[in-house]
């Protein structure tokens, strides 16, 4: 007669899963040259430990989410077939996280590693995962809401990156403290297109002078201070050895006006 895991077995079988899935989490990195996320030399462990400290913290929603389905389908009906559909949830919503929307190609993005890694552990432990006869039924939305639940949480995030990427703000930036002055660069790239006139760059420029990053300013609103906004045509061009911007933007927050310069932005649309 067939009996229902004991709970205590059901927790050992999650905590079994989470070290399989964390331990192949910091082989891959290491075999796949996986990056850094704050440019540390990865290691086994940045991958593997899921501590703040580590990359391993982006890891902690997916084994939360497959450890809760190890644990809640334990010894239920058609548990192996929750663990294979929320492993191909997984595999899905990494590759979509494995596009870059900046660079407009599949790139190794260090939070897509662990739900590729994850679905593929979640499908090894489907093999050994028996359903009883005794044990309540799952829901009939929790295989369907295990392939999706992934797939539209990466899509979510996706999306905001991209929304966030076409946002304009300074790629780079440098404060003065004895001038009192702050320099801000602006480029175009893939999802941020070049104004079409010099009135629209010098519009976009003024626009970003007093909020250089909308949407991401502390509580009382960005510092009033002398600005320049320099516009260039590429990021190459901001970093060559004679850098000359398209564009300059001279902003005082006293007079609350600015000042456009344009300095090749007229003869490049020539």
């Amino acid at each position: 007669m067939e009996h229902e895991p004991p709970g205590r077995g059901r927790w050992i079988a999650a905590l079994a899963w989470a070290v399989v899935a964390c331990l192949a989490a910091g082989v891959a990195a290491v075999a796949f040259g996986w990056p850094s996320v704050w440019g540390e030399r990865v290691t086994l462990l940045t991958y593997a430990l899921p501590f703040p400290t580590t990359a391993g913290m982006l890891h902690v929603p997916g084994l939360a989410l497959g450890a809760a389905a190890i644990v809640l389908g334990a010894g239920r009906p058609r548990h192996a077939a929750l663990l294979a559909a929320l492993g191909a949830g997984f595999v899905a919503a990494g590759a979509i996280l494995s596009w870059d929307p900046q660079r407009g190609r599949l790139d190794r993005i260090p939070v897509a590693l662990f739900p590729i890694v994850d679905g593929l552990a979640l499908a090894a432990f489907a093999v050994f995962a028996r359903g009883s006869a005794r044990a309540a039924p799952l829901p009939r939305f929790a295989i369907p809401a295990a392939l999706l639940l992934p797939v539209l949480a990466a899509l979510a995030l996706q999306a905001a990156l991209l929304a966030q990427s076409s946002t304009w703000r300074p790629a780079t930036s440098a404060w003065d403290e004895k001038t009192g002055l702050e320099t801000l660069d602006y480029f175009p790239d893939r999802n941020r297109r070049m104004p079409a006139t010099l009135e629209q760059a010098c519009a976009l420029l003024a626009r970003m002078a007093p909020d250089p990053y909308p949407g991401a300013g502390p509580p009382g609103g960005w510092p009033k201070r002398h600005r320049i906004l320099r516009l260039f045509a590429s990021l190459q061009a901001s970093l060559a050895p004679d850098a000359r911007p398209l564009v300059v933007y001279e902003w005082r927050p006293g007079t609350g006006e600015g000042r456009c310069s344009d300095l090749g932005f007229a003869a490049r649309l020539r």
